[in-house]
């Protein structure tokens, strides 16, 4: 119990709210607007939280310890702080979501007001830091952030903003899960007569408050105002510091973030980016926040980029059959690269084959000399503007034709005459990694399980194709010849060169989709049916693999899709994504790799499961290596 706090002025233990439906067991907390109780709901015998309406230095306990008796003059103004007190009752109850605290009651007593919810056991952030003396790690920040962000997408979504996301006000119970508490300082965002957007506020903390709120500049305050408060509880987190209030930073910003070393580039932009003082310049929304807490591309040092285009030729590797083809999913390890637990060698990971570099090298030199001289004489797809002036190519033959919007489900393109679709990925929260379905077939670098959230995003309906493949760069480097079969024997830095193109063609902004987007998709998004495999317990119906590929891939869309339509996220060939490896998921990036998934024609069961992880050198390819395509919504 803080020291500042008159326990005269608590109802005392025993006391009965509500014609005896609560039971007062313990004092819990204050706040300048409120006293907050551990109580028994007497019908069913469960614990809850019990607020109560009680204006510290303008109201008092009666001789009887219940009753509130208001200081003279200050009548006015408590009947004016109770009226809003009600209204955030009202408001957390209007709200859907699992990390909110859920009210289930609200009734006057005692000459004051009562609030009624859940009781979570546990620890506001705030006291975790001060526990431990030390700062959170950053995988627990993101964590606790990703279901804030949560919440305050839903909160949001309702014309409501918190406007005091604080450490004190972000509950952890013993599960690890977080709630967003106090909304005494929320605003709603209504209309006038003459079209005016006006709001009423409580108060707001200075360290956590955006230069809109510490000004009083109500007029631009909006879901941007809780996402800097986002970004000061992220740097209280990971430095055990308190931020800097607005006006240091207006000052000089550099100086007025003291980052510690423990704080990595890309927290210290997410801070930074949250906390800029001009509030256009912040994400604005509680999703795009997310989408920036939760991107591995959006701040990784990325490949350097090439002059010319990279030609697929492949070194020279000798000519196996199928069956006897050596694996390429075990990777090397070197001494500094970070061990994973081993496979057994009938479920082998990605292999990088090293053979052949120096011939290759030379003729990857000649093969781009002739592809520029190839490319230069011919002609280029023609542009023109549509009637909206957006730059468009014209339907001639061997072109591209492209669709105007990603906003349906699905979108169709064309690209020289083969068409690929994107299916639409609704964002959402979910578990990510060794999750109860997988059983004892997660590796350990499949751990700990842990929740992710991710914004909307489209998504390949199957593997790039041959066919595509083809189209955009000219050639065909697969081992297993087939116009729908999945592209293969290309590297990491091949598909980015391939990405590249495609979009010169499109206008389009694809990209290889993040691990937390894969897995999200493989799973079948909010659609989920939390499956062994992407789309079903039953390897066989949607995944080609070692016991039935007959040592080669297959035609995608032969096999059954997931809830979302989408095919062959297991087996077939593993799918390349653009994010960095880490041997689990409390482990710091391997710079040098990246993630793929899925599983190929060459694995065994367990290494098609929507949970499973491998990874490869950017450089590295093999006849089971593939990609799949993302894209943003427009």
């Amino acid at each position: 119990m803080a020291n500042n706090i008159d326990v005269r002025q608590m109802l005392p233990q025993g006391t009965l709210l509500h014609e005896g439906a609560y039971r007062i067991d313990s004092y819990l907390a204050s706040g300048g607007f409120g006293n907050t109780y551990i109580a028994t709901n007497m019908a069913f015998g469960e614990r809850v939280a019990i607020k109560e309406f009680f204006l510290r230095g303008q109201s008092e306990r009666t001789q009887n310890m219940n009753s509130i008796r208001v200081t003279q003059g200050q009548e006015l103004f408590f009947k004016e702080q109770q009226t809003k007190f009600k209204k955030e009752a009202q408001r957390i109850r209007q709200l859907r979501n699992s990390h909110i605290v859920r009210v289930h009651d609200l009734f006057d007593a005692n000459g004051t007001t009562y609030y009624v919810m859940d009781f979570i056991e546990g620890e506001s952030v705030a006291a975790r830091i001060k526990a431990k003396s030390a700062p959170l790690s950053e995988d627990e920040t993101i964590y606790i952030l990703s279901q804030v962000l949560d919440a305050l997408n839903d909160v949001h979504a309702t014309g409501l903003y918190h406007l005091d996301i604080k450490p004190d006000n972000i509950l952890i119970d013993k599960n690890g899960n977080a709630f967003i508490i106090d909304f005494g300082a929320s605003k709603q965002q209504s209309v006038n007569n003459d079209g005016v957007s006006r709001t009423s506020a409580f108060a707001c903390t200075p360290e956590y408050a955006p230069l809109e709120l510490t000004t009083g500049n109500v007029s631009n305050i909006g879901p941007w105002s809780d996402i800097y408060s986002v970004g000061a509880t992220a740097y209280r987190m990971l430095t055990n510091q308190i931020p800097p209030k607005s006006d240091e930073i207006i000052v000089d910003r550099d100086a007025a973030f003291r980052f510690t070393e423990n704080v990595s580039p890309k927290m210290r932009k997410f801070i930074q980016k949250c906390m800029d003082i001009n509030y256009r310049q912040r994400p604005q929304s509680a999703s795009d926040a997310m989408a920036l807490l939760n991107s591995p591309q959006l701040f990784q040092p990325q490949p350097k980029p090439v002059d010319v285009p990279k030609s697929t030729a492949k070194p020279e590797q000798p000519k196996t059959s199928p069956s006897s083809r050596p694996s390429n999913a075990t990777k090397v390890l070197t001494p500094e690269q970070p061990k994973v637990q081993s496979r057994p060698s009938s479920q082998p990971k990605h292999k990088s084959s090293k053979k052949g570099l120096i011939i290759g090298t030379i003729l990857t030199m000649a093969i781009v000399i002739i592809v520029v001289v190839w490319a230069s004489s011919n002609k280029s797809p023609k542009s023109a503007s549509n009637n909206n002036g957006v730059e468009s190519y014209e339907e001639t033959e061997g072109e591209t034709i492209i669709p105007e919007e990603l906003t349906n489900d699905k979108e169709s393109f064309t690209v020289k005459g083969v068409q690929f679709t994107m299916i639409r990925v609704e964002g959402g929260t979910y578990t990510m990694g060794a999750t109860s379905e997988q059983g004892s077939d997660a590796w350990d670098d499949e751990k700990p399980a842990h929740s992710v959230s991710v914004g909307t995003f489209y998504i390949g309906e199957t593997e790039v194709t041959q066919a595509l493949w083809q189209a955009v760069m000219g050639s065909n480097p697969s081992e297993f010849k087939g116009g729908q079969r999945p592209v293969e024997s290309v590297s990491w830095d091949d598909c980015q060169t391939f990405i590249s193109k495609l979009n010169s063609l499109t206008g389009k902004n694809f990209r290889l989709p993040t691990e937390e987007e894969w897995e999200y998709a493989a799973r079948g998004g909010n659609k989920s049916r939390h499956t062994k495999y992407s789309g079903s317990n039953d390897v066989g119906s949607v995944a080609w693999y070692d016991v039935n590929s007959g040592d080669q891939t297959h035609d995608v869309k032969t096999k059954q899709p997931n809830e979302l339509g989408i095919y062959d996220m297991s087996g077939n060939v593993w799918e390349c994504t653009g994010s960095y490896w880490r041997s689990d998921y409390n482990s710091s990036l391997d710079m040098s790799c990246r993630v793929d998934r899925g599983g190929g024609w060459l694995s065994g069961a367990m290494n098609t499961r929507v949970s499973c992880r491998n990874y490869c050198e950017p450089s590295s390819s093999g006849y089971d290596f593939g990609l799949r395509l993302a894209v943003a919504p427009q």
